[in-house]
């Protein structure tokens, strides 16, 4: 289930399910406060945050091995991971790219791609992404891949708006 991406000149990525194994880079993402700071958790997470929140994803069995999440990695570094999981009846979409990779259309290149190679009974379903609306870098991305405003919710904890994109359907 290894996959090569590639991108610009010449780079090329590599996509596969994430692992037990990749736990030091995402633990380096998601101790980061500028990574953390517009994601459901709002802030840096522990050593131990992270890896409870990863076995606890990694040891869901979805009914489709499409479902779960995926990484893209440079060579051995973890460059971006996604996450496609059903909650509430919902598919929904979550990422998080390594900040050296901010700003290069890496992230929504890599994110095209993941939905492009879902399979036509995924890919016909709607897939939704919640992003705060102060993260307009995401805002941007997934406008870029062809995601629309669904619905929003004020977040008074955190003087914020969490807006609900959608994909298809």
């Amino acid at each position: 289930m290894m996959r090569k991406i590639l991108y610009g000149k010449g780079t090329a990525f590599t996509r596969r399910p994430i692992e037990m194994s990749d736990f030091d880079a995402i633990s380096e993402l998601e101790s980061n406060p500028t990574v953390m700071q517009y994601t459901s958790m709002g802030k840096a997470q522990t050593y131990s945050e992270t890896k409870a929140r990863l076995a606890r994803h990694l040891s869901v069995e979805y009914d489709d091995p499409n479902l779960g999440i995926y990484g893209y990695f440079d060579k051995d570094r973890l460059v971006t991971w996604v996450m496609l999981i059903p909650i509430d009846g919902k598919l929904m979409l979550g990422y998080m790219s390594h900040p050296d990779y901010w700003g290069q259309g890496i992230t929504s290149a890599l994110i095209s791609d993941f939905i492009e190679q879902l399979p036509a009974h995924i890919g016909a379903q709607r897939i939704y992404a919640l992003v705060e609306k102060k993260n307009t870098a995401s805002i941007r991305l997934v406008e870029r891949i062809g995601f629309t405003l669904y619905a929003s919710q004020e977040l008074e904890d955190k003087n914020d708006e969490l807006r609900e994109y959608c994909l298809g359907g």
